[in-house]
């Protein structure tokens, strides 16, 4: 480049004006919380601990219903909002940060203006002079009531789950068992142990119901009143809540006042009433075979429908279980009674063969007047013979 040109280009350079340096936001009051802000989702507070001020962002302000001014001297930053549960665990923190330099991140509840606690992470870190003493603290503020929320969701499908595994479990052993279980007492015990693994049993009632004397006998009554230890025993199958699910065929479950439920729905109240009532049928198909009673004389709310679904699966297994046990019962004593029937039938046959014998050796006498002489006897055998059959008959008909 000659030095002509390169003087044109130096004039023209000097008589353009010079570019402006971009202006650079003040980093005082609230412009700081505005930079930080834009480059975060979280929302940022300043705590000049010399002048005891605290400072925050409009989102803070606005989430929190700030107006005016707080003043904070020590403890947490956020005390005047916070839960009162949690001041105890902010204020330690805040100290351990303080004193011992460990880490500021805390969950804590601070209160809306809405007038209701949302769950935040507060985060914070001091700045120190060159003795280490704090100056002052910045850090941010994290909604994470939703998170919360959602762990808390998590938490009760977890609980939830491990029920439904614990439930799936002691049914599981309560058909298994049940199929041991060869009589009634057997199976209606059996049903209280593990039904008491599940619900509030304290008070556990369980009836079987008699179609053709149309009533129902409680074969097992564990209850704390003593009116119920004395009244249910045995009852008309139409009276009561009882008569009310053998009638319906259908459970019932009564959160609180079981005296005023019975009234709307026309029942005459029998025995002393529970706060809370939960009855399920024994049904076998259509056929109603008895039921299960539990109940709690002191506390409202004891029973949910999970209780009454529980109740009622248990009731389903007891309900096969129970015919089962009436069925193996009738063939035991239909065998017992077939070989009481053997028993008697050999007890006629051994005088008969004895008279048989007896008749065999008259009437092989060699002598005429001896055969003679023989023949009475013959007859009183013969007659003998004549009735334990006839005895035999009637046993084979079963009379």
């Amino acid at each position: 480049m000659t030095r002509t040109r390169q003087n044109r280009q130096d004039v023209i350079a000097a008589s353009e004006p010079a570019p402006v340096p971009p202006e650079r936001p003040s980093l005082s009051g609230l412009d700081f919380f505005e930079v930080a802000q834009q480059i975060s989702d979280e929302y940022v507070w300043h705590w000049d601990m010399t002048r005891g001020t605290l400072h925050w962002s409009p989102q803070i302000a606005a989430l929190l219903g700030i107006t005016k001014s707080i003043s904070v001297l020590s403890g947490d930053p956020f005390q005047t909002f916070l839960h009162p549960d949690d001041l105890v665990r902010a204020t330690s923190a805040i100290n351990a940060h303080i004193k011992k330099g460990t880490p500021y991140r805390l969950e804590e509840r601070l209160v809306t203006k809405a007038g209701t606690y949302s769950w935040f992470l507060v985060r914070g870190k001091a700045a120190r002079n060159k003795e280490g003493k704090p100056l002052s603290m910045t850090g941010y503020l994290t909604d994470i009531s939703r998170l919360k929320q959602e762990a808390v969701e998590r938490e009760k499908e977890l609980v939830q789950t491990r029920d439904l595994a614990k439930d799936m479990t002691v049914l599981n052993e309560l058909s298994k068992t049940l199929t041991t279980r060869l009589t009634v007492d057997e199976v209606v015990w059996e049903t209280y142990k593990q039904a008491s693994r599940l619900i509030d049993t304290r008070n556990f009632m369980m009836s079987l119901y008699n179609p053709e004397l149309k009533e129902h006998e409680f074969v097992l009554n564990l209850t704390e009143s003593e009116v119920d230890k004395e009244l249910l025993k045995r009852q008309p199958a139409n009276l009561g809540i009882s008569g009310y699910i053998i009638h319906n065929r259908v459970p019932v479950l009564i959160r609180d006042n079981a005296d005023k439920w019975a009234t709307s729905h026309g029942i005459q109240p029998l025995g002393e009433m529970a706060y809370s009532w939960l009855g399920v049928p024994l049904l076998l198909g259509d056929h109603v075979l008895g039921i299960i009673i539990v109940q709690n004389y002191h506390q409202e709310g004891v029973y949910d429908e999970h209780d009454r679904d529980l109740l009622m699966t248990i009731a389903s297994s007891a309900a096969v279980a129970l015919q089962n046990a009436r069925l193996f019962s009738e063939k035991q004593e239909a065998e017992a009674e077939s070989i009481q029937r053997a028993n008697r039938i050999k007890a006629l046959l051994a005088p008969m063969q004895e008279s048989m014998k007896s008749i065999h050796r008259l009437s092989t006498l060699e002598e005429s007047s001896k055969q003679h002489s023989a023949l009475p006897e013959i007859a009183i055998h013969a007659d003998a013979i004549a009735h334990n059959v006839q005895d035999i008959l009637r046993i084979m008909e079963g009379e």
